[in-house]
């Protein structure tokens, strides 16, 4: 039974979803390899692990397939019933590999944003970014409410499609999200301009206010000077 042998429609579309959620986290692992965002990443070996379950899988389907026979023989006597329990199997590690990636990175990218604007006042950063708390920051909270929602509808054993379906909108927000980190991170030199700006004004008022308050002290004790020179 030819692995992408044109009657065998559904395994043809087994291996097509395999080759995307393959691809979505290869591009998702990378990213954040060369991203700010990746700190921990190393340490962090639960996809790639995953990978390597499900490359192992597949690889038994081909095995099977070809007729190679380095696996022994087949514990199922139906070799089609085990090329397609094989490919599910490497469906299953393939779908934990993308969520643990994204998942990773959705929780990092949050960090990244609360470790970068945590210096700032709320007038710092709405006079460098005027459209943060109006369309950045609400997007950047449905999204950990989207992320929530995709990790508790997560069903390895699920149908095909929705797989799919789950990771391809996955895959939409974290894009998103990135965006968001992007227009964030290349504020921050300007947030930076306008605390110090902010600051150095405050700086220079309480300075005059200080004055006001000396003089108006010294004057007091002037004034109270001359009536007891007078009352004299």
């Amino acid at each position: 039974m030819p692995l992408l042998d044109s009657s065998s429609a559904e395994l043809r579309h087994k291996l097509t979803c395999l080759t995307k959620l393959h691809f979505l986290t290869k591009t998702w692992y990378i990213r954040t390899e060369e991203s700010n965002v990746n700190i921990g990443l190393g340490s962090f070996i639960q996809p790639l692990q995953e990978i390597r379950a499900a490359y192992d899988h597949f690889a038994r389907a081909l095995d099977c397939e070809l007729d190679i026979g380095v696996r022994g023989e087949s514990p199922d006597s139906d070799d089609q019933i085990y090329v397609a329990t094989q490919i599910d199997k490497a469906l299953g590690h393939q779908y934990r590999a993308f969520f643990d990636v994204c998942d990773f990175l959705g929780v990092t990218i949050r960090e990244r944003v609360y470790k970068l604007l945590s210096d700032f006042s709320a007038t710092d950063i709405n006079s460098a970014m005027p459209n943060y708390y109006s369309e950045i920051r609400p997007r950047l909270e449905k999204a950990g409410k989207d992320i929530a929602n995709y990790r508790k509808d997560k069903d390895i054993g699920g149908e095909v499609d929705s797989l799919i379906d789950s990771a391809e909108d996955y895959d939409k927000v974290l894009e998103q999200m990135m965006n968001d980190l992007d227009i964030i991170e290349s504020s921050i030199k300007t947030c930076v301009d306008f605390q110090n700006a902010r600051l150095e004004k405050k700086t220079e008022e309480d300075k005059r206010a200080n004055r006001s308050i000396a003089f108006g002290f010294a004057g007091a004790i002037l004034g109270a000077l001359v009536t007891y020179l007078v009352a004299k």
